[in-house]
């Protein structure tokens, strides 16, 4: 099987709560294990960036899910790219929190005072992610 990566970025809803991105993930790490899809979500206040891998057609499936879930607004595909392997092998999804040590690091990558994600570029956004992974924890199958 040919591997993809996605990465997406958006806002969350108005009425979005920590209660609700405890659901998200417990349900994407359900479900992804079950179409062997792993990545990881970066929670940042209001913004959410997510990084998806797996088999082409699981991967499109999922993020036309997303793209219509009303608990995301101004989603904004950042990348869609074939991949040799996986950079979350094993994560069925993984999450890494909002802390001080992760603002810390989402500050290093803001171009304002304020953290925006859909602002990166893609080589951004990928040295973002790869600086997150050691503060995620992983969700595992």
């Amino acid at each position: 099987m040919a591997l993809v990566r996605l990465i997406y970025t958006s806002k969350t809803a108005p009425t979005f709560s920590g209660e609700t991105l405890k659901q998200i993930i417990a349900s994407s790490q359900v479900n992804n294990a079950k179409q062997f899809i792993t990545g990881c979500l970066f929670f940042n206040q209001n913004h959410i960036i997510q990084y998806l891998e797996g088999g082409a057609s699981q991967v499109n499936r999922l993020y036309n899910r997303i793209v219509t879930d009303k608990r995301h607004t101004e989603v904004q595909l950042m990348d869609y790219s074939w991949i040799s392997k996986r950079l979350f092998a094993g994560w069925s999804m993984g999450y890494a929190a909002d802390t001080a040590a992760t603002r810390s690091i989402f500050v290093y990558y803001a171009e304002a005072d304020s953290f925006n994600p859909a602002n990166l570029s893609l080589d951004a956004a990928l040295h973002l992610i790869k600086d997150l992974k050691d503060f995620a924890q992983p969700g595992t199958r």
